[in-house]
């Protein structure tokens, strides 16, 4: 349908026209931080998790939990990024949002306001390693100097994140239940350090008491020289 009466449309008519997301109010920077800061709880419940999962198999476990460096390290930070992407673009791929977006009140769509696919779901969370960057510093920019809010990830995927209609019992939920993964994980952690715990223990005293022994020969070396 013609609404220009003949006349040549102004840029503004063509945006509102031709571009759905104009009629989509976007998420506010207030928005997708509360949405991290929901997913945070997610996050710190996997990595705790794996962490705790992988521990005793390189005498990581400790009394306050679990330490592992080098190649357990870099194997756990994989899994748990792993873990991670899967959670945001399956999330997003299916229901448009994860726990964190739920709660805020936010969906991720495509630029045309259709949900976004799974390939899509998928490329967007992968670049979360270079918009994460400096404490998410660098997609905070992005989303600033955009006019669609967008961060590398929804420019990459033509994505946008906008606001959804989302009753204040369902918001409460879904915060509920990311918080509650988080302290299920810890608990089922901590569980595990208890099963290890005297493996755990032992492995420290054995450590403590070479290290004791190797000082004890390092003084006795010491004063003979």
């Amino acid at each position: 349908m013609d609404t220009t009466g003949g006349r040549a449309a102004s840029p503004s008519e063509i945006d509102t026209y031709s571009d759905p997301v104009s009629r989509l109010a976007l998420a506010t920077l207030g928005q997708r931080f509360l949405a991290q800061l929901v997913d945070g709880f997610v996050a710190f419940g996997i990595f705790y998790l794996v962490g705790m999962t992988l521990a005793p198999g390189f005498g990581g476990m400790r009394a306050s939990g679990f330490e592992l460096e080098g190649a357990p390290a870099i194997l756990m930070m994989t899994v748990v990024g792993i873990l991670l992407l899967v959670y945001f673009a399956v999330g997003e791929a299916v229901f448009g949002a994860t726990l964190g977006k739920a709660a805020a009140g936010i969906r991720v769509r495509r630029q045309d306001g259709q949900p976004t696919g799974p390939s899509a779901a998928l490329l967007r969370n992968f670049l979360r390693l270079v918009d994460a960057q400096l404490f998410y510093l660098v997609g905070v920019l992005v989303i600033m100097l955009t006019q669609r809010r967008q961060r590398l990830g929804d420019l990459a995927a033509r994505s946008v994140v906008v606001q959804h209609p989302t009753p204040p019992g369902a918001k409460l939920a879904a915060a509920m239940l990311a918080i509650a993964l988080a302290i299920g994980a810890v608990a089922v952690g901590s569980r595990m350090r208890r099963a290890s715990g005297p493996r755990a223990d032992f492995e420290q005293r054995v450590e403590a008491g070479m290290s004791s022994t190797s000082r004890q020969t390092t003084r006795s070396f010491s004063s003979v020289a």
